[in-house]
């Protein structure tokens, strides 16, 4: 659901919405979200706010909810605007690629995916590239597929964290 204040939020349902409609979701929990509703996000091969982008804010999934896409390319590619992303929620396991994931989020100064699973993670190119306020990163410490270009334009970073594996 994106909201009219530029919050992409990812609910969990056990009713069918129709896709790129606008009106109200309740959650499992009975909580109830209004805005532009996209539906089946986790099966999905194309990405139905792709035509909302500029005007996205915030990304987060809703609490106690899991979402599981089964491929993350160009998923939030573009936000131009996004300053706010909270990675808690999405059950990447089976995620092979998401190249382009972050690609051109120019205005986003922190990000923490250390709770990404990229176990099955195969392409991860430009990952990153063209977030040019970006400061600090977070990374998952099993980030296959990266590539030579995964922080390129990104001018602004002076961190990036890969935490030690738990064993």
């Amino acid at each position: 659901v994106l909201d009219g204040e530029g919050k992409l939020l990812f609910v969990r349902s056990s009713e069918t919405y129709e896709n790129n409609t606008v009106g109200t979701v309740t959650d499992i929990y009975g909580n109830s979200y209004t805005g532009t509703i996209y539906s089946d996000v986790e099966n999905t091969e194309t990405i139905p706010w792709a035509n909302k982008r500029s005007s996205i804010v915030c990304v987060e999934v809703a609490a106690d909810t899991v979402i599981r896409p089964q491929n993350m390319m160009w998923w939030f590619g573009n936000m131009i605007n996004l300053t706010s992303f909270e990675a808690e929620g999405f059950d990447t396991e089976d995620v092979t690629n998401m190249s382009h994931l972050f690609y051109n989020c120019r205005s986003l100064t922190f990000l923490d995916v250390s709770h990404f699973n990229t176990g099955k993670l195969t392409v991860a190119s430009s990952m990153f590239e063209g977030c040019r306020s970006l400061k600090k990163v977070v990374l998952s410490n099993q980030l296959n597929g990266i590539g030579d270009r995964a922080f390129f334009g990104c001018s602004s970073l002076d961190l990036l964290i890969i935490p030690d594996s738990v064993s």
